[in-house]
């Protein structure tokens, strides 16, 4: 069960509730943090790495501990299928960033 407090998440389109965000992702309201592997799936663009740090950070505060890091090669170019293979395959929950 995710603490009482929700996470608050800023970003360009306004503000998010993790929670909400989580249990839209998973298909449930209640989540097992046990039960997922997070990916990571940078664009390589300066700071995201600071970004998804925090993020991070704030997942395992919720009792996630499973996270994996993939990076594309350039922010112009989409993902290869390769990755985003493994991402489906490995992965639960997929958080991909842009940052400058």
């Amino acid at each position: 069960m995710f603490p009482s407090s929700p996470l608050t998440v800023l970003s360009p389109a306004g503000v998010a509730d993790m929670d909400v965000m989580v249990a839209s992702a998973t298909g449930t309201s209640r989540v097992d943090p046990a039960s997922h592997q997070i990916a990571f799936l940078s664009n390589t663009k300066p700071n995201i790495d600071h970004v998804f740090a925090g993020t991070a950070e704030q997942l395992q505060l919720r009792g996630f501990t499973r996270f994996r890091s993939f990076a594309k090669a350039t922010a112009g170019r989409p993902a290869p299928d390769e990755i985003i293979d493994e991402i489906a395959r490995t992965c639960t929950i997929a958080v991909v960033g842009s940052c400058d």
